[in-house]
């Protein structure tokens, strides 16, 4: 993670398994957003999106925050059924909303300094659009 701003990985059910493009949409965050290019406060963000039917997991959305090592840590449960009729490009499209929806929702607990989270929050936002 040394050399890259964003790190994902997921605890995937067999059935979608295939249906999220995890190593795209990392490629596609490190291409695009560049974390120094908003401050130093946050110098990695770990994703680590979860997509498992809700009996067969008690996983939950979670966000912790490393000062010293200035590292975001980000776990998103994603709605599983809609993921079994997806296409790879929407489950993309839902990642990213479930990772925005996470910055507005949880980081301004946090109270990270030294970071331009409404900069980062407007470039995603304009990804999407």
């Amino acid at each position: 993670m040394e050399d890259q701003s964003f790190e994902i990985s997921g605890v995937l059910h067999e059935q979608v398994a295939d249906k999220l493009p995890i190593v795209e949409l990392e490629d596609w965050l490190n291409l695009h957003f560049a974390l120094s290019s908003y401050g130093s406060g946050v110098q990695h963000i770990f994703l680590l999106f979860m997509a498992v039917p809700q009996e067969e997991s008690k996983l939950h959305n979670d966000i912790r925050y490393d000062s010293e090592t200035a590292l975001l840590q980000i776990s998103l449960r994603l709605p599983y059924e809609p993921l079994l009729d997806s296409t790879p490009a929407k489950a993309r499209l839902l990642m990213l909303e479930s990772f925005l929806a996470a910055l507005e929702s949880m980081v301004p607990e946090l109270e990270i300094e030294g970071f331009d989270w409404e900069e980062l929050l407007g470039d995603l936002r304009g990804a999407l659009e």
